[in-house]
């Protein structure tokens, strides 16, 4: 590796350092497309990375965002009830099938493909959610939602609210497994609709959700040799004074700005990984 990659792995964990720390989202679907489009990793690979990457830069910004008293903790542990099993079940999985097609290069070139697939669907996804989330809560009216009179910083006692979350932390397990995707674009829109969070508590509490998943994952990958670990490392030592600034500046930032950039951030990951695809 010259100095040349290392700058450049440096830089791109610098930016989306501070990303994650502003917006609980980028572990996955920013630094996904930076791995595959930018530095050209197999697609397997560059979830493995990814999920080492977000796990050391998430256990700093969840730290910061426990002490500004942004995070929930009822909404974190229902979802990572389900969470937890998902995603190990479907990290154990990624290891299993690339073990198995190590033998055959077509094979293992047509699952690097498929996944590719899915990690490019499942950002334009979210990211097409994340837009709709935003213009509708910018055209609706300043009133408050009847389901979140009681609290905005705690999830109703409603027990099917209490399984709809649940059922909803094995399928972000899941997609952290197979994608490194989910700590950001799936767990915030669930945590504005499940739990009535306001955005601040909305991004910390993810943050917490997503360090314990890619924590998990990232031993997984490891485990499978799905991890490019000198980029994973430089990547995340770069991002963590990225994280700490923009942690802080979420308490100095109008909530309908924070959804703004949590819109755009995905939106631009969504076109990255489109261009990676073709």
């Amino acid at each position: 590796m010259t100095i040349a990659d290392i700058i450049l792995r440096a830089a791109i964990g610098l930016g989306i350092g501070f990303i994650i720390g502003l917006t609980g989202v980028g572990g996955g679907v920013l630094v996904l497309p930076s791995l595959t489009f930018v530095l050209g990793l197999m697609p397997s690979v560059a979830v493995g990375t990814a999920n080492l990457y977000a796990s050391i830069t998430k256990i700093f910004a969840s730290y910061s965002h426990m002490r500004l008293g942004h995070v929930s903790g009822r909404a974190a542990l229902l979802l990572l009830i389900g969470a937890v099993p998902g995603g190990l079940a479907t990290g154990l999985w990624i290891n299993y099938t690339v073990r198995n097609n190590q033998g055959s290069i077509v094979q293992m070139h047509r699952f690097q493909d498929r996944l590719g697939t899915l990690l490019t669907v499942v950002v334009i996804l979210a990211a097409a959610y994340m837009l709709f989330n935003t213009i509708y809560h910018f055209r609706k009216k300043e009133t408050v939602d009847p389901d979140c009179t009681r609290s905005s910083r705690a999830l109703s006692d409603s027990p099917l609210r209490v399984v709809l979350a649940i059922i909803s932390g094995v399928f972000v397990g899941a997609m952290i497994g197979a994608t490194s995707i989910g700590g950001g674009v799936i767990v915030v829109p669930l945590l504005l609709g499940l739990f009535c969070l306001d955005a601040r508590e909305t991004v910390g509490t993810s943050i917490v959700i997503a360090v314990v998943l890619t924590i998990i994952t990232t031993v997984v990958y490891g485990a499978g040799g799905q991890i490019d670990l000198p980029t994973g490392l430089i990547m995340g030592a770069a991002a963590v004074p990225g994280t700490r600034f923009g942690a802080k500046c979420v308490k100095r930032l109008p909530e309908k700005v924070i959804r703004c950039i949590l819109a755009a951030v995905i939106l631009v990951a969504a076109c990255l990984m489109i261009a990676g695809q073709r």
